[in-house]
């Protein structure tokens, strides 16, 4: 999930911030060279946060599809929605989300679903798409709740909602503080109240930095955590719907640690385009994906692979208003 990292990417754009540099840095270092540079910020559309945008307005699935012009499709995802409850009933053998495995067949698409397709744009232009925010909706927001065994009961209330959390680390100086979108609940039983915090990841991986800075974060303003609680966070699997509780691999502090270094290594370089070596998919999500192939290419141009490997230090000076790999000269531009 990069839709959060990119949405502060572009808030910050011209900045150059050292929090934002370094989580696009653990996304790929080329994304944070271009950011850095000043580079503009695609705004790449995400499924899983339009649907947890609409979620969040209390409004029901039916009401959001029928906005959308889909109202003509509901039958078939009701439909939908009622195969994936009897596969699911017959697969209860520990696997999670097994709508999502090949044994699984929604069906074919019947045909008063087809001339929508400028209605189907408002979800990225795929009947796959649909079907998947009804999942979302219908299946991923439950199974959420229940892996962060959220509380139930009565004098029990729910809010679904959007944080937005100040991110601070080591050695950034307290003007350059970070905003950062995180969703999650906001949980009262009688009068004591509590926040869950999800963020979205793939495969269960939790990535180190975003998850040590949420933890450490407090919300915009100053403002305390309800009650002076610290939030629970989770990792939210977007695909299998599984919620573990954070479980860092490195020390939380030596982890915010690494802020600054990887600011250094973004503005003197060599930033190496790693997520198109290890994982192309990563790519298709990223706001900087042009920089890299342009528009219409798949394949990463040689002019800004040459840029990313062997930028001169007059280019560099002049983007970045570095020339030396010292960290004091870096500290100092802040100062």
């Amino acid at each position: 999930m990069s839709k959060d990292l990119f949405i502060t990417a572009k808030e910050t754009r011209g900045k150059s911030n050292p929090i934002v540099a370094a989580l696009l840095y653990t996304y790929c270092p080329a994304a944070a060279h271009w950011y850095v540079r000043n580079r503009p910020v695609e705004d790449v559309f995400d499924l899983m946060w339009k649907a947890l945008e609409d979620y969040a307005t209390d409004k029901t699935l039916v009401e959001c599809l029928t906005e959308y012009g889909l109202s003509t499709v509901l039958p078939v995802v009701q439909e939908y929605v009622d195969k994936v409850k009897v596969f699911r009933r017959h697969h209860t053998n520990g696997m999670p989300a097994p709508e999502t495995t090949m044994l699984f067949k929604s069906g074919k698409r019947a045909d008063i679903t087809y001339g929508i397709q400028n209605e189907l744009e408002n979800l990225g232009g795929s009947w796959n798409n649909l079907l998947e925010y009804t999942r979302i909706w219908a299946y991923l927001m439950r199974d959420w709740k229940t892996g962060m065994k959220l509380p139930m009961g009565e004098n029990t209330t729910r809010e679904f909602k959007k944080f937005t959390v100040s991110f601070s680390a080591p050695g950034v100086y307290a003007r350059l503080r970070v905003h950062f979108p995180v969703w999650g609940w906001e949980v009262t039983v009688g009068r004591v109240k509590s926040v869950y915090l999800g963020l979205l990841v793939s495969s269960r991986r939790q990535d180190a930095l975003r998850f040590a800075l949420v933890n450490n974060s407090d919300l915009v303003g100053d403002k305390p955590w309800p009650d002076g609680k610290r939030p629970f966070v989770y990792a939210l699997d977007q695909v299998t719907g599984e919620a573990d509780y954070m479980n860092p691999t490195i020390d939380l502090e030596c982890v915010l640690d690494t802020v600054m270094p990887m600011y250094r290594a973004a503005r003197i370089g060599p930033n190496l385009p790693l997520a198109a070596l290890r994982d192309h998919h990563r790519c298709l999500s990223c706001g900087y994906r042009k920089m890299c192939v342009g528009d219409k290419s798949n394949t990463m141009h040689a002019a800004s692979l040459n840029q990313l490997l062997h930028e001169n230090k007059r280019e560099r000076l002049y983007l970045t208003g570095i020339v030396e790999a010292d960290q004091g000269e870096i500290e100092g531009d802040y100062e």
